[in-house]
């Protein structure tokens, strides 16, 4: 029986100089050196990290200037490429890809990367703070495992319960 190559997606913003942004070059750029079939999916194929890219990748870009469009995007992508995994590397990408799970079910793993502490979001007035950490806890659900970027990232995510301890 023959082994098929696992399919990697990894989800980010864009090209712009962001650290979520590099990370996602550099998953891409090392899952592809270690053979494995990845694509890159991006809302905006702009910035100046796009030379950073190896040229072998296959570059996907969600070309919707609303947030509703991109996630209808992200679905129908989704449903036309059979992944393995699904990676998303930013608080935004990992929402809508953990939201959109509910809408096509299939088995792709999602793992996300958890960039920073909720300072930002508990920073913000009642509702949207707590519309945040209401999307979050939806979306978050849906991942097989999360990467916090830190102990500190990590403690805010157990204290208000978005993610249980064992993802």
């Amino acid at each position: 029986m023959v082994k098929l190559k696992t399919k990697i997606c990894i989800f980010s913003g864009s090209f712009y100089g962001g650290g979520a942004e590099k990370v996602s070059i550099n998953l891409a750029n090392y899952f592809k050196k270690k053979n494995y079939l990845v694509t890159l999916l991006l809302i905006n194929g702009k910035g100046p990290y796009k030379n950073l890219l190896n040229k072998n990748i296959n570059l996907k870009v969600l070309k919707k200037k609303t947030k509703l469009g991109t996630f209808f995007n992200l679905i129908n992508f989704l449903k036309s490429n059979n992944f393995d995994y699904l990676l998303s590397t930013m608080r935004a990408t990992n929402i809508v890809s953990g939201i959109a799970k509910y809408f096509y079910p299939v088995k792709y793993k999602i793992i996300f990367r958890e960039p920073n502490t909720l300072d930002e979001i508990l920073s913000y007035n009642f509702f949207v703070r707590n519309f945040y950490l209401i999307l979050m806890k939806i979306a978050y659900r849906n991942a097989k495992g999360l990467i916090a970027n830190s102990r500190d990232t990590l403690n805010d995510l157990l204290k208000y319960n978005i993610i249980p301890y064992n993802k």
